[in-house]
């Protein structure tokens, strides 16, 4: 296996390594084993020289995380202490990302240059340069991963806490209706044409299944299964694949790119063989998202985190259990799942209750049906025998969510809809929401809700009238579908309070 130095090209060093690892541990290979074995420990000896001290930092910046990883699974398989020394090494030299999220420099948008009133000298720039780069969407999601991986050595649920409590900041400031954070190239704020990088975006998915492993925080199961029905797959549609997303987007032409609401350049889409690192990346996402529908728990039994149609096997005691499950989750409220043993087994299945389920309830075989709570464990425990099915009804209302600037976005449970936009149109007409008024869902999965029209240019600067003016005398009728389904669409509308005195237009 050809050596690649740390330094010369990090990304390559980082890519042959992961590709080698995943071969040996496929094919059992030993011989390759141990040249992945050989290239870490080369790597280690490369970043512990003296005369490579200043350049470690940016290293560690940009492929810390991935080289720890590649360190822990290379542990697992072959547990020699040189792997500890170099993982412990990484993270004395990452930077740490808790004290960044709750911190004062993410409540605003990422820039390098000093603001108005502050002092203008080398250290002031010094500090908003080096906030600048950590606030970098790619950066942030490491940063998040770093916590994870930190408890796999220390332990501590310290850093892991803060960091999850640093999340919620993150989303209050930078945060996005499909869970994600804003970021084409830093923390870019809330407003909705404000785009993701489809790496950042996935960065942040796989650093959400990590904390979520530690933590068993079930709110973090939901911000999950919201990214991956509506951000992740979205970001390939019609054969395309998207570089940069955004809540509200339309591929428009440039003579035609005043709209300010809403706009995508149009070199950002792309043929994916143009792109296969950023396809990769969704792959490697919605394939860990999949492999998290079921999860065994180190006190014993299984637990079914995500309830899609799936099948799975698992080894319990001694026994093959295989589990199955069907339904039209999450667009249906019905859900079974079939056990399948060639003997009677006794273990716990601990199914989780969606945060937006309210009236959830869990059938055994014909026995009656048992109320759930939503956000928590249902834990059905008993002697399974083979043929057993466990039914679940997993309802999910609609609801009109509150975003940046007073906009509104509409969901059920953990779906997001939106208004599809013409690629073709000339002229694209404002619609606001009602806050009193009721979606309804036909059978084809399309959303029905009564908008109004209303006129108003938009400066770069507001984006959204937190109030428009609307002739409430002439409602019109939106249809909306999923926001995965879309690649051109209005997901985060405007929004009035019928039972409010309209107010003139703000801007």
């Amino acid at each position: 296996m050809e050596y690649v130095n740390i330094f010369l090209d990090p990304e390559l060093c980082i890519k042959n390594l992961r590709h080698n690892l995943y071969l040996a541990k496929r094919y059992r290979d030993k011989d390759l084993l141990v040249s992945v074995l050989e290239q870490l420990e080369n790597t280690y000896n490369e970043l512990t020289l003296d005369i490579n001290a200043s350049k470690v930092p940016d290293i560690m910046e940009e492929v810390g995380v991935e080289l720890f990883e590649i360190c822990m699974t290379m542990f697992r398989v072959i547990a020699k202490p040189t792997l500890i020394q170099f993982v412990n090494f990484i993270l004395d030299n990452t930077y740490n990302y808790a004290r960044f999220l709750q911190d004062f420099p993410i409540l605003k948008e990422s820039t390098p240059t000093v603001p108005k009133g502050s002092p203008n000298n080398k250290y002031t720039k010094k500090y908003y340069q080096e906030t600048h780069k950590r606030g970098k969407g790619e950066n942030v999601a490491r940063g998040i991963k770093r916590a994870a991986m930190s408890y796999s050595i220390t332990g501590h649920l310290r850093e892991v806490d803060a960091v999850v409590r640093g999340t919620k900041v993150l989303d209050k400031y930078h945060g996005t209706v499909t869970g994600c954070f804003t970021a084409c190239d830093h923390l870019g704020g809330r407003s909705p044409n404000t785009p993701t990088n489809v790496k950042v975006a996935c960065g942040y998915f796989n650093a959400l299944q990590s904390l979520f492993q530690i933590t068993q925080d079930l709110s973090i199961a939901d911000r999950m299964e919201l990214m991956a029905c509506n951000l992740l797959p979205s970001y390939i549609n019609d054969g395309k694949i998207q570089v940069m997303q955004s809540s509200n987007q339309i591929k428009l032409d440039e003579e035609f790119r005043s709209w300010r609401y809403a706009e995508v350049k149009n070199k950002s889409f792309y043929d994916p063989s143009e792109k296969p690192d950023e396809l990769a990346a969704i792959a490697d996402s919605l394939g860990l998202f999949v492999r998290s529908f079921w999860m065994k728990r180190e006190h014993g039994g299984i637990a079914l985190i995500f309830p899609f149609a799936c099948k799975a096997v698992f080894n319990i005691d001694g026994h093959k259990v295989a589990v199955s499950v069907t339904g039209d989750y999450p667009y249906g409220e019905d859900v079974e799942i079939k056990i399948c043993t060639k003997e009677p087994v006794n273990f716990p299945i601990y199914i989780r209750i969606p945060g937006y389920c309210s009236g959830a309830g869990v059938s055994v075989n014909k026995e009656a049906m048992q109320p759930a709570m939503s956000d928590t464990f249902y834990t059905v425990s008993r002697t399974f025998k083979n043929g057993d099915r466990i039914k679940l009804h997993l309802p999910s209302s609609m609801k009109i969510n509150k975003f940046y600037r007073r906009s509104c976005t509409i969901y059920k449970g953990s779906v997001i809809y939106a208004l599809k936009q013409d690629d073709h149109a000339k002229k694209f007409d404002n619609y606001a929401i009602d806050l009193q008024m009721n979606p309804s869902i036909t059978e084809d999965r399309k959303m029905h809700i009564t908008g109004y029209s209303f006129k108003g240019n938009y400066t770069p600067k507001t984006q959204i009238a937190l109030m428009p003016q609307c002739d409430l005398s002439a409602p019109i009728n939106l249809e909306l579908v999923p926001y995965r389904s879309i690649t051109n669409r209005i997901a985060q509308f405007p929004s009035i309070d019928s039972s409010e005195v309209p107010m003139e237009s703000e801007y």
